[in-house]
């Protein structure tokens, strides 16, 4: 299932820089450790709940917010303001909403994206879910793709909770 699951995440990234953005992007090897550098990084963070429950985080160097964020719109930004991240709550949506269709295996619904700045957000992941971290490259600089992913046991409740606290 992991292999389903990631193949679907990266088709969805591609799809989404490629027609929203015009931009092709690259698989990186290394963790794209840029992005956290001086605290000033954003994340959107958005879940899917029903026959699986996951939470999914994107983060963006500011730069890189401030690049991709601003082609999608159309104009320049020079600071992490209320539209930059609408943005990058909007590329989250955009992302994973893509990759919940390419689920067809599970009866999925998405929630609403949250986006946080800097130092204000860690993501505890919980133990014994699979979990994946992605790293990319494009034109307008790196960024991360960290998914949390469990399939749920019909007939059994439960809850996957992430801490998103300092």
């Amino acid at each position: 299932m992991q292999k389903e699951v990631t193949r679907s995440f990266i088709e969805s990234i591609s799809e989404v820089f490629g027609n929203m953005l015009d931009c092709s992007v690259q698989l990186k090897k290394e963790k794209a450790d840029n992005l956290y550098k001086d605290n000033s990084f954003v994340i959107g963070v958005i879940g899917l709940s029903g026959t699986a429950q996951a939470v999914i985080a994107l983060s963006f160097s500011e730069q890189a917010a401030l690049k991709t964020v601003g082609q999608m719109a159309g104009c320049e930004y020079d600071s992490i303001d209320s539209t930059v991240a609408d943005g990058v709550g909007e590329l989250v949506n955009m992302i994973v909403g893509n990759a919940k269709a390419k689920l067809e295996s599970h009866s999925l619904s998405i929630s609403l994206p949250s986006v946080f700045k800097g130092n204000l957000c860690k993501i505890q992941w919980p133990v014994g879910v699979d979990y994946f971290d992605i790293h990319f490259t494009s034109k307008y600089g790196d960024f991360n793709l960290a998914v949390a992913f469990k399939e749920m046991v019909p007939g059994k409740k439960e809850v996957m909770n992430v801490n998103t606290g300092s």
